[in-house]
């Protein structure tokens, strides 16, 4: 019995002391020494996805749950340019991906939490909200081509802006990227049954997403003569406005003959071209004009009505440009696509657009848009890196003057000063007079 006795306990001390080495371990783990930082998500503080210029009220403090209910402070706003601010009343005045930010203490290690906002804005405005209007086809608001798209009723000074960056690289099955479809007659019939224009030019530019000195311009001009039959013509930053006619032979004008490809093509510069057989005013159109781009070869073609794609012009062609400027091409194909107009006859230029690139611009209408494409930022200073500037304790530093690249850029350069900048010790800089401490 005493035997029996004996075992029982010995089972039980042995279990009582498994269990003691188990929670002394566990204690072990628990050493503050051991314990890393993190960043954990949440997603109650602000909608995902909230509308550009949108007013916000965002808390300075807030509860997380993170191995318990904890108590988050010193809440951060991060802009989609690097600015930082503190939480509070915000107008959400940049598209882009805004990040909050959050700080707790757990086992004597601070942590961060961390939400994501996405800011959009519409797939297109007026640079002016006053200066025209933008119309969704529908039933009784129809385009000549009755297909779905937009009609954009531009005012002298003001910008049709497409804010989706359209990729040229992406082409169709012609191997060429279709850039925009719309329809451009600009212009109406008087009393008498003469064209008159509404406008002298119309123009869509392309302009590089990452170095706005380099752009296309699209020129579209309606002649008065033949019922407004289109003349089309490119022009880019360091080239004139050119166009040609394809086979003929007739000289008119400033005009030259060329051979490219064994056909002959009249060659305009400083115009645009007649591109014999492109539509007028009396034209039945069952597709828009569509103006498409070839980044390999560096043409520009203009179609309609499914018809040959018209070569407009070769940027990169010495028998074109005879004087050796040539085109130097966009950085990566990614560019921003705007419309406007110049000498204004009536009192609107009427512009129909169907899509952009691949996108339908009725479909998109009701559809957000974020740009990612964060404005590029130039210092001018000595005494910089990457992560901030350096000197002596106690050295005055004049904040240097920057300049900021951005097609979509709305305000000026704001600029602010920290210390400890992005980590969890970043504080402020007292900045007088444009200068502060080190």
């Amino acid at each position: 019995m005493k035997i029996k006795a004996f075992k029982k306990i010995a089972i039980v001390v042995l279990f009582v002391m498994a269990v003691a080495f188990t929670a002394f371990g566990c204690s072990m783990d628990e050493n503050p020494s051991n314990v890393q930082a993190q960043t954990i998500e949440i997603n109650h503080v602000l909608e995902s996805k909230i509308a550009l210029n949108t007013e916000v009220e965002i808390a300075s403090s807030i509860s997380v749950e993170y191995n318990g209910t904890h108590t988050a402070k010193n809440g951060v706003v991060v802009f989609p340019d690097g600015k930082i601010v503190n939480a509070g009343k915000l107008k959400l005045n940049q598209t882009g991906v805004y990040q909050l930010r959050y700080f707790f203490d757990y086992l004597g290690v601070t942590n961060t939490a961390v939400q994501n906002i996405e800011v959009y804005s519409d797939h297109f405005n007026l640079s002016n909200p006053v200066g025209g209007e933008i119309i969704v086809s529908d039933e009784e608001n129809q385009l000549y081509t009755k297909q779905d798209g937009i009609i954009v009723n531009l005012k002298s000074g003001t910008t049709f802006v497409y804010n989706k960056v359209l990729d040229l690289r992406e082409c169709g099955e012609d191997g060429l990227s279709n850039i925009i479809e719309l329809d451009t007659r600009y212009g109406h019939y008087d009393e008498n049954g003469k064209y008159v224009r509404d406008v002298e030019l119309a123009w869509v530019r392309l302009t590089d997403c990452y170095n706005p000195n380099i752009y296309m311009d699209l020129r579209m001009q309606n002649s008065d003569l033949y019922d407004g039959c289109l003349f089309p013509g490119v022009k880019t930053n360091n080239q004139v406005v050119t166009g040609m006619d394809k086979g003929v032979t007739q000289v008119l004008g400033s005009s030259r003959i060329i051979t490219l490809d064994g056909f002959n093509y009249r060659v305009w510069q400083n115009e645009g071209s007649m591109n014999v057989g492109m539509y007028n005013m009396k034209t039945a159109l069952t597709t828009g004009c569509v103006w498409k781009y070839d980044m390999q070869t560096q043409r520009v073609y203009l179609t309609y009505n499914d018809k040959e794609n018209f070569l407009v012009t070769d940027l990169d062609e010495p028998l074109i440009y005879t004087n050796g400027v040539f085109f130097p091409g966009f950085t990566t194909g990614e560019v921003y696509v705007t419309v406007h107009a110049e000498g204004y006859v009536g009192s609107n230029a009427r512009t129909e657009i169907i899509s952009i690139g691949n996108d339908n611009l009725k479909t998109v209408t009701n559809e957000p848009c974020i740009d990612n494409f964060a404005p590029i930022v130039t210092v001018d200073a000595n005494k910089t890196t990457q992560t901030g500037v350096y000197g002596a304790i106690g050295d005055t530093f004049t904040i240097p003057s920057a300049t900021a690249t951005d097609v979509n850029l709305v305000s000026g350069i704001d600029v602010a000063v920290y210390r400890g900048y992005n980590t969890d010790m970043q504080i402020n800089v007292s900045v007088e007079n444009n200068q502060f401490k080190l």
